[in-house]
């Protein structure tokens, strides 16, 4: 209590915080065994596809650790990029994965 003004706790729940949004950059074979393993992990997030080697993902994780787990999946002379998403944010594309991305 300060001043009189009894503050409540803050929460991320409370706040209406939401998870961040990753975009996922890969670039490999599509018919290799690491692909459909990447895609599999991938997919353990809630995800959107943006492209054929692009999805948003929603996590609480921080681009590295992403990274570093979608890294092990790959071969070593594939490039994997995660980045982190922000609004405002402009794009063109299907309604549902813009709707995705204002939900998330």
């Amino acid at each position: 209590m300060r001043g009189g003004v009894t503050r409540p706790r803050f929460s991320l729940a409370s706040a209406g915080m939401r998870m961040a949004v990753l975009i996922v950059v890969f670039d490999y074979s599509s018919t290799g065994a690491s692909h459909y393993a990447m895609i599999r992990a991938i997919k353990k997030y809630p995800w959107a596809k943006l492209t054929e080697s692009s999805y948003a993902i929603s996590t609480d994780l921080a681009p590295e650790v992403v990274l570093a787990q979608l890294r092990s999946l790959m071969e070593s002379a594939s490039n994997l990029y995660v980045l982190t998403s922000r609004k405002p944010f402009a794009g063109f594309g299907p309604q549902s994965v813009n709707d995705w991305l204002q939900q998330h």
